[in-house]
């Protein structure tokens, strides 16, 4: 099967987290990754990578997780 594109980078993914702190703590402690845009939007979404790519945390809402709004993606 041939793919109509070829991913060059990957800006960002979003994940819903139970402690948005403590999540960014682990991928900085374990996996290395650095804070990206600290004291940005005031906490949330808390973005945490490596060069270019990023994970944005973002608390939880309510007793399941849901996807954050896509409008509040950073640029």
């Amino acid at each position: 099967m041939q793919h109509p594109f070829t991913v060059e980078t990957l800006d960002h993914i979003a994940m819903s987290v139970t402690d948005v702190a403590r999540s960014a703590a682990w991928y900085r402690d374990v996996l290395g990754l650095q804070d990206l845009f600290p004291g940005a939007w005031e906490g949330i979404p808390t973005v945490v990578g490596a060069g270019s790519s990023g994970i944005a945390l973002f608390p939880v809402q309510g007793p399941s997780p849901k996807p954050p709004p896509a409008a509040m993606c950073c640029s």
